[in-house]
């Protein structure tokens, strides 16, 4: 397998370079390149199967080292290399459609070969999946045959991976009411204006749908559950924005359910919706009914 490693420090590379010649059931060679121009130039010229990329380099720095690489080498999944403080680069590159990212002052084989096996699998998934009709028309979100393709195929590659995966399940609070009120063109708006939110909470790497009228759905892999408040509180702080802008004539609201799959224990992807559709009713039942109007409209 031919893997291409854009990176300055020889010492460093050299070193990833001895992890990947001890994998015992792959074999890889491996390229350095220690300038970005010089690492493009081969990527467009060579046959590459995954990049690693430091995202600071003598000629590139931050994240539009990783936007300047994608654009130009589109078709290479890419695994970013970040220092331990930047933590904050890495996720943003996952979210503009990296693979994955490794903090080098802490790379171990076992998380290397982990990182990578993980790029390459979902990436294979992601040309597989290319071309199918799954995305729903209204809010370019997957549709629910989408979803369950996509996550089915994720639960497979989390149990074999050991990691823990998260599903959200929301419906749209009030759809009804928008609809009698401002009519059906309002409730399609209401809708696309929560995907977006979603969408834009979520990596790019987790995997968003539409799987019924008023109902969404999120699915991610690999976030641990001590963070899952903080992106629930995420959620809610970009909802509270858009409804504070009083762009529309209505506020937006939503009731959530969560659930986990464990690696430990699987499940199939209709044991966690149903799990989260329980919670998610609780969290429906437990909210005072209110207007949706907005009292300056």
């Amino acid at each position: 397998m031919r893997i291409l490693l854009i990176e300055d420090n020889l010492s460093y590379a050299r070193l990833v370079r001895t992890m990947l010649s001890k994998v015992e059931d792959m074999s890889f060679e491996v390229t350095i390149c220690d300038t970005f121009s010089e690492g493009v130039r081969y990527a467009s010229e060579e046959p590459v199967e995954l990049i690693f990329l430091d995202l600071n380099l003598p000629d590139s720095g931050g994240i539009e080292t990783f936007v300047n690489l994608k654009d130009k080498v589109p078709n290479v999944p890419v695994i970013v290399l970040t220092a331990t403080d930047d933590e904050g680069l890495g996720i943003k590159a996952v979210k503009l459609g990296a693979q994955d990212y490794l903090f080098k002052g802490d790379t171990k084989k076992n998380i290397l070969v982990r990182s990578l096996r993980y790029a390459l699998e979902r990436h294979r998934m992601q040309l597989e999946l290319q071309g199918l009709s799954l995305k729903d028309e209204l809010t370019g979100l997957n549709n629910r045959r989408g979803f369950f393709l996509m996550v089915n195929q994720q639960l497979i590659l989390a149990n074999h991976m050991n990691t823990e995966c998260m599903l959200a399940f929301l419906d749209m609070d009030h759809l009804k009411d928008i609809n009698d009120s401002f009519g059906h063109k309002a409730g399609d708006q209401a809708l696309i204006h929560m995907s977006r939110i979603l969408s834009e909470t979520f990596r790019e790497s987790d995997i968003v749908a539409r799987i019924g009228g008023d109902e969404l759905s999120v699915f991610t892999i690999g976030i641990p559950r001590s963070m899952v408040s903080a992106i629930l509180n995420r959620l809610q702080d970009n909802v509270d924005a858009f409804n504070k802008s009083k762009s529309v004539s209505y506020d937006i609201s939503y009731s959530i359910g969560i659930s986990y799959f464990d690696p430990n224990s699987p499940c199939t992807i209709d044991d966690l919706l149903v799990r989260a559709d329980e919670f998610m009713y609780i969290d429906k039942n437990s909210k005072r009914s209110g207007s949706v109007l907005n009292s300056s409209r």
